[in-house]
């Protein structure tokens, strides 16, 4: 993935080297949780898409891993669901993934778990087939593409003839006493991370939890789940209707939830600043460029997500822009391209020049108080006096004039002086055209780079 790989390098030696979101005490609490509950949880992580589960339940993994008390304590085993959705069922991989940790236990016992797995795969296709499909398709008239035929056939056999629910309750049965036989051969509990419900197929997230159900109340056998609630309740009503209790569902398989704490932007962004720019964009000397992008990100309250596409996008449109802001972009491009990111509606307006400061301030005041930062945050009032000038925003000039020279105070003075000779340009004879002309070369970019995609 180059530049773009958004994954935190998380070493094994130090998983909190990295921890750029300050995650170590809820790791480290929600561990500690385990024994509160006689080591038998299911414990779902609750984040909105993109805000870092994967790197928390990574981080966590590993730090069980790492810690030799923890790992004297607890197996760790790890389960991608948006990895493994192309299979039909999540069962086949979770049983797969389990293989390395079972067979360092007893070969044996591997044989006896991947044997029983296989029966209770084929007693259950039929349905986990219905799940699959929202109801729409049924073993008969399912056409399998060859490669995934072969694949189910090889671990399930002829999946669609047997449909005993006596037989199907004992294989289950059987399935759970090897699983019990390998944990109490382990000696320690199991802990199965499940990861990116909310990434995957819709589907398959809602197949996943059916699936392992029954493993959830084995003794000495926790499961930590992310998920994003949202989502997940839209799959699961798209698979049980609309008017499906959400929480009396998810009760059904969780037994704590936890949300993710919201985090200060400031340091992730400034993290993704270190790691996109930092070194490679020289900004104007005279400002502090990072500082600037910061406080302008930290203004419009980003996801992370969301965050990151524009500290890359940011960083393609430097690279355009030959590895250089002058005081004038420094301010106004990060602010247009969020703008363009979060108000499409106000950015054309900036764009065909239909639009003031005021107007822009409007605009924005629905969603943040841009007024108040504009007057007491030093960066937003040089962006104000640069949004002034981008603007051709002559009203808005003489105003300020006007309002400099009925100072109370010294400071107050130096506030409207900073403005007022930062955006002079627009009272400058001559200088609008080439103002717009300034503000057209910028859009330009903006519309090229912001359109483009980047997924990580």
């Amino acid at each position: 993935m180059g530049l773009f790989n958004n994954n935190i390098e998380i070493k094994k030696e130090n998983p909190f080297e990295h921890d750029k979101l300050y995650r170590k005490s809820e790791i480290e609490n929600l561990t500690n949780l385990f024994e509160l509950v006689d080591n038998q949880l299911v414990l779902a992580i609750n984040s909105p898409w993109g805000t870092g589960k994967t790197t928390f339940l990574r981080m966590w993994e590993s730090f069980l891993k790492s810690n030799d008390e923890l790992k004297s304590k607890y197996e760790v085993i790890y389960f991608n669901a948006w990895e493994n959705d192309d299979c039909l069922d999540p069962l086949i991989t979770i049983i797969g993934e389990m293989e390395k940790s079972i067979k360092e236990v007893n070969e044996t016992t591997w044989d006896n778990i991947k044997s029983k797995g296989k029966k209770l795969v084929k007693k259950v296709a039929p349905v986990v087939i219905k799940v699959a499909t929202a109801g729409a398709v049924t073993s008969d008239d399912l056409h399998l593409g060859d490669k995934v035929q072969d694949a189910i056939i090889d671990v399930s056999g002829n999946i669609f003839n047997v449909d005993n629910y006596v037989e199907q309750k004992q294989i289950r049965k059987d399935f759970e006493e090897e699983l019990k036989k390998y944990q109490k051969n382990l000696g320690k509990t199991a802990v199965f991370f499940i990861d990116e419900l909310d990434r995957c197929r819709p589907t398959f997230a809602i197949e996943t939890l059916e699936r392992v159900k029954h493993l959830f109340n084995l003794e000495n056998f926790i499961f930590v789940l992310g998920i994003d609630k949202e989502s997940l309740s839209n799959s699961i009503k798209v698979i049980y209707g609309t008017g499906t209790d959400i929480n009396g569902y998810l009760a059904r398989f969780i037994d704590i939830e936890y949300s993710l704490k919201e985090i200060h932007n400031e340091l992730y962004t400034k993290y993704l600043i270190e790691k996109y720019i930092s070194g490679k964009v020289n900004f104007d000397t005279y400002n502090n460029g990072l500082s600037i992008i910061i406080n302008i990100v930290s203004l419009f309250k980003l996801s992370l997500r969301d965050t990151e596409k524009i500290i890359t996008t940011l960083y393609l449109i430097s690279r355009a822009n030959r590895n250089s802001y002058t005081t004038l972009e420094t301010y106004v491009v990060p602010f247009l391209l969020i703008l363009n990111k979060t108000n499409k509606d106000l950015y054309n307006k900036v764009k065909h020049k239909n639009v003031n400061l005021k107007q822009l301030i409007e605009g924005l005041g629905k969603k943040i108080n841009i007024e108040k930062w504009f007057d007491e945050n030093e960066i937003g009032i040089f962006l104000k006096a640069n949004l002034i000038n981008i603007l051709c925003d002559v009203e808005a000039y003489n105003e300020l004039l006007e309002k400099s020279r009925n100072y109370t105070s010294m400071s107050e003075l130096n506030q409207y002086r900073n403005i007022l000779e930062s955006c002079y340009e627009v009272n400058t004879e001559g200088c609008i055209q080439e103002l717009e002309r300034y503000l057209d070369s910028i859009i330009k970019l903006i519309d090229i780079y912001a359109d483009i995609d980047i997924y990580q």
